[in-house]
């Protein structure tokens, strides 16, 4: 079990488990298998653990965020532009990312682009942790990490419905600190 640097659980931990789950959920296992299908993770930094290990592994697993650094294989040349083709990917997992980003909504119609129709998107983001806006070192260079958000089942399926996307669940979990995290499932 992978511990932060607190000694608790990671919340990529947990993540993974979920995530994992829903892979299996919503893609048959033929589907798990197809080595043609890729995976976007949206905010893949590795800041305290990944989601790259939750995906079918025969899938291809692409990680971008707007910096480069570890499990990071594309850099955004914004903060709303993923440099994929409309339709690319057969799904999109985003974990821990949404709290950051100026504005959720440009970024999940972003998400919606180049998913394929039919895909779905996976995503997490914290209900009640605090605050944590910091400035991030990347080799000589650094950025501040914005803190904006806190979603909720309702917040998420608002965000799916202006990409237009069909909201299938949202819910939260709690984690044995008492924090809780909110998912959300969409089908494009």
């Amino acid at each position: 079990m992978a511990l932060s640097a607190s000694g608790r659980r990671s919340v990529h931990t947990l993540c993974k488990r979920e995530f994992k789950r829903l892979f299996k959920l919503y893609y048959s296992k033929e589907e798990r298998g197809d080595e043609k299908r890729k995976v976007l993770d949206v905010g893949s930094f590795d800041v305290n653990g990944t989601s790259r290990g939750s995906v079918p592994r025969s899938w291809k697993y692409i990680g971008v965020d707007l910096f480069k650094g570890k499990n990071v294989d594309v850099v955004m040349p914004g903060p709303f532009e993923i440099p994929f083709p409309r339709s690319t990917f057969s799904a999109i997992v985003s974990s821990s990312c949404l709290e950051h980003c100026a504005n959720p909504f440009r970024l999940v119609k972003e998400m919606a682009r180049v998913l394929k129709p039919g895909g779905y998107i996976f995503m997490v983001a914290p209900v009640n942790t605090p605050e944590h806006r910091e400035i991030a070192p990347i080799g000589e260079d650094s950025f501040v990490v914005l803190d904006c958000w806190r979603f909720y089942p309702d917040g998420f399926s608002c965000l799916f419905k202006e990409a237009k996307m069909k909201v299938i669940h949202t819910y939260t979990m709690r984690r044995s600190s008492g924090r809780m995290h909110c998912w959300g499932i969409a089908q494009k």
